[in-house]
């Protein structure tokens, strides 16, 4: 039992030497720079509470689109869901369903994100054009507004003391 622990040990410090070689790491480099690292934390110090409301506004606000994008995928996973299933769909439905499931599965997450970000500009045009109306009396859908016309956005050259 000793020997497969020692065995297991050495198995494992092996890994570990070959993850820090293929890795480059570099225990000298690391050590320079643990002034920096200590300045990031003294600068943490005390916490600047005057961020937090914005901090938890926009907690608030990831939540709400994650509960929102949960929600209606489960409203379009339920019914595909049942017409892909064997038992519950006839064949004339099951099969087209089932291919089409399988043909968005097999699309890369990046993808789907490449082709968001390249809708960007047409949904900023229908804004623009006014085809695509939104109530504004309401401050989060002019937020929405705003950043999809890029109003708002953080200023690049600005720096954070």
């Amino acid at each position: 039992m000793k020997t497969r622990r020692a065995a297991l040990l050495a198995l494992g410090a092996a890994a570990l030497l070959w993850i820090a070689w293929d890795t480059d790491a570099d225990p000298v480099r690391f050590l320079r720079g643990v002034p920096w690292m200590l300045d990031f934390i003294r600068r943490m110090m005390p916490p600047d509470l005057a961020v937090l409301p914005a901090a938890l506004a926009g907690a608030l606000k990831t939540f709400e689109i994650a509960l929102l994008g949960t929600t209606a995928a489960a409203a379009i996973a339920v019914p595909l869901g049942l017409l892909s299933a064997r038992n519950v769909a006839p064949p004339s439905l099951y099969y087209p369903v089932r291919a089409g499931l399988n043909f968005f599965r097999s699309i890369d997450t990046l993808v789907y994100a490449l082709l968001f970000v390249a809708a960007e500009p047409a949904l900023d045009a229908l804004v623009q054009a006014g085809a695509w109306t939104l109530p504004l009396d309401r401050p989060d859908l002019r937020a929405v507004v705003a950043a999809v016309q890029g109003v708002g956005q953080p200023d690049s050259s600005a720096r954070v003391a």
